[in-house]
């Protein structure tokens, strides 16, 4: 069938999203084919979503065969205008960061291993590590549970994102944020690298959080070093 293409679409952008669509399997962000991932043009407010598998005419495996055939794009306001695809039941929680966080071109969610851990037993990851404050902005919360898909997920996830790179979904996954494609994968990996670290520290110790005025030194904090 042939669809007449919105102007304002930007092919590049469309591949850009299929291909950040395959890096969450190939970088391990995924057991199989969850998560999604999306990516906002500035210059149109257009955002552009993983498709629904489901709903595509042949469903894929895995994330490993995502085309830009695949991706739907919508308006801020979540008018499709893509009739080729449609976005995923997370869609709404991506257009929610989106309308939030106006710094953010890209929302990265994925269904890691060890960020995930924390996740499952409703714990936010503390500020454990100096490096934590300066890639994903300071302790990283667990929003409130709801189920997939409602729309309350993006009201919560909005919430305990604030100014942060990083949220966890209570019982679900987690969210990484950027100013671009390459930061959100780079604070998604960071995330998972502390979690891992936390989980192992706690089984020698209990867990030492930081405070933020502790990150750095008084002369560094001022601008006078």
């Amino acid at each position: 069938m042939a669809y007449k293409m919105d102007p304002r679409i930007n092919m590049c952008l469309l591949e850009q999203c299929a291909e950040g669509t395959r890096r969450i399997m190939k970088e391990g962000f995924t057991p199989s084919r969850g998560g999604d991932i999306s990516l906002r043009d500035p210059s149109t407010g257009l955002i552009y979503v993983s498709g629904n598998l489901k709903d595509l005419p042949f469903p894929y495996a895995t994330f490993l065969e995502f085309r830009a055939q695949d991706i739907a794009v919508f308006e801020p306001d979540g008018t499709l205008v893509s009739p080729w695809a449609v976005g995923t039941i997370e869609m709404p929680m991506h257009l929610a960061i989106m309308r939030a966080r106006p710094d953010v071109n890209c929302v990265l969610h994925t269904h890691p291993q060890w960020s995930t851990v924390f996740a499952m037993t409703h714990k936010d990851i503390p500020l454990v590590l100096t490096e934590q404050s300066y890639h994903l902005g300071g302790e990283i919360r667990t929003a409130k549970y709801a189920p997939a898909g409602a729309m309350e997920v993006g009201d919560y996830v909005v919430e305990a994102l604030g100014d942060r790179n990083a949220v966890l979904m209570d019982a679900h996954g987690s969210v990484a944020v950027g100013e671009r494609m390459d930061m959100a994968f780079a604070h998604a990996h960071y995330l998972e690298n502390v979690a891992q670290k936390a989980i192992f520290a706690s089984l020698l110790d209990r867990l030492y959080p930081l405070k933020e005025d502790e990150i750095l030194a008084d002369h560094f904090m001022e601008g006078t070093a």
